[in-house]
C-alpha cells in the first residue's frame, strides 16, 4: 500500500502545501501565532500570547483550545519547552 499508493510522496506534497497554507496564519494572525515550521505532514505551530517575547499561551487556555481542536477532528499534540 505504501508504494502502491505513493504516500511518501504524497506525504511530501500534502506536508508542503500545508505547511504554505499555514505559514498564512503569520501574516493573517500575528498577534497569536509566533511560528509555523514542520517536514512532511509532522507541523508544529507556535501559539503566543506575546508575539514580540514569543510568550507562551497560559496552560489553561491551551489546554481547551487543545480539546476544542480535538473534538473538530483534528490530531494535535503538545510538545516543546512549555508543554504548549
Amino acid at each position: 500500500v505504501i508504494e502502491e499508493e505513493e504516500l511518501q510522496k504524497n506525504c511530501k506534497t500534502v506536508g508542503t502545501y500545508l505547511l504554505h497554507r499555514l505559514s498564512t496564519l503569520l501574516l493573517e494572525h500575528p498577534m497569536t501565532v509566533g511560528d509555523v515550521r514542520g517536514k512532511g505532514l509532522m507541523i508544529g505551530v507556535e501559539l503566543v500570547a506575546d508575539p514580540e517575547k514569543k510568550k507562551p499561551l497560559e496552560p489553561e487556555y491551551m489546554s481547551q483550545l487543545m480539546e476544542d481542536m480535538k473534538d473538530m477532528g483534528l490530531l494535535v499534540g503538545k510538545g516543546g519547552l512549555h508543554d504548549n
